[in-house]
């Protein structure tokens, strides 16, 4: 008895491991910034630290986000792309125009990285660029722009 729990083990580690990675990825694109203003007046606390010489500023990057993953070999990147919360984010930040950077960081965590003051066209997702990807894929409508 006490083999088939042993045998058992890793299948239900490895669902319980998607389930927290896919409630994640749901959770981080509900938090998806808008894009940076160009003409922003707000000094960002980096221009602050340079311009007050003696003031010390911790710079947090909030746009930031890791997730550790429990056992680097019951997850890779073709699960992650599959679930739902992975096409959440996508949509997200597509509909927001805005640069999201995934990687999965030697198996052991996940990191998200989002890039306000870029287009989403500049993502690297795993590898893979979305230079190419038309907007209208993910329910946005494609700017016409003539030069």
């Amino acid at each position: 008895m006490s083999k088939d729990i042993k045998d058992m083990s890793l299948p239900i580690n490895r669902f319980i491991e998607l389930g927290q990675v896919d409630a994640w990825l749901r959770g981080i694109a509900d938090i998806v910034p808008h894009p940076a203003e160009t003409g922003d007046k707000v000094m960002q606390e980096r221009e602050l630290h340079a311009s007050v010489p003696g003031l010390t500023v911790n710079v947090l990057d909030s746009n930031l986000h890791v997730l550790p993953l429990a056992d680097r070999h019951l997850i890779d990147s073709e699960d992650i792309t599959r679930m739902k919360g992975f096409h959440n984010l996508i949509h997200a930040a597509s509909r927001n125009n805005v640069r999201v950077d995934i990687e999965n960081i030697g198996g052991s965590a996940l990191e998200v990285a989002f890039e306000p003051d870029e287009p989403f066209s500049r993502s690297l997702v795993f590898g893979a660029t979305y230079a190419n990807v038309l907007p209208t894929l993910f329910g946005t409508q494609a700017v016409n722009r003539r030069r």
